[in-house]
């Protein structure tokens, strides 16, 4: 296996959220600004029809009529939410990366052996398969001589062979397995 896929794990490269919390955001912008235009009813709480009599709103009809103040308010919240998503990602990836930096520089590496591997197959619409990835677990003794093991999950799958030899990349100070392997 080559070098490259050692670090398979690597922190997420995406924009965490942002674009979706900036469209939201814009777009309660423009609902805001929008619904200050909305035309006004004719016959407020009654629906006029030019060939039936007046009836009065349904609740529908009601929620409706104030959209124009609680629709905003909605999508300005919801971008909001999408603003604290977007910064726990941020926060989250950050976070796996120095510990990841951290490990390569600090950790110890030894060798494993996959001693379970469940590959995964998606099918599409006209019955074929094909692999969707892969969950290993892999199996080492750390510098204490105690044998540990750790389970990952890839996505490509073609890379990892039942029985192969992987290398494990741990932390000795920490007595539990927060490493991830090739």
């Amino acid at each position: 296996m080559g070098a490259h896929h050692f670090d398979g794990y690597r922190a997420a490269r995406g924009g965490g959220g942002w674009a979706l919390a900036i469209g939201v955001a814009v777009f309660a912008l423009g609902v805001a600004v929008a619904s200050r235009g909305w035309v006004e009813a004719d016959r407020v709480g009654w629906e006029v029809t030019d060939y039936e009599p007046p009836e009065p709103w349904g609740w529908g009809q009601w929620i409706l009529y104030y959209a124009d103040l609680w629709l905003p308010g909605l999508l300005v919240k919801l971008s909001l939410l999408l603003v604290w998503s977007a910064v726990r990602t941020q926060r989250r990836s950050g976070a796996s990366a120095a510990t990841r930096n951290r490990l390569l520089t600090e950790g110890m590496r030894t060798t494993g052996t996959i001693s379970e591997l469940r590959i995964h197959y998606s099918s599409d619409d006209s019955g074929g398969r094909r692999v969707a990835g892969a969950t290993a677990t892999v199996t080492y003794v750390d510098a204490a001589g105690t044998r540990r093991w750790v389970t990952r999950k890839y996505s490509d799958a073609s890379v990892l062979v039942q029985g192969g030899a992987v290398q494990v990349l741990h932390d000795a100070a920490v007595r539990t397995t927060t490493t991830r392997c090739s």
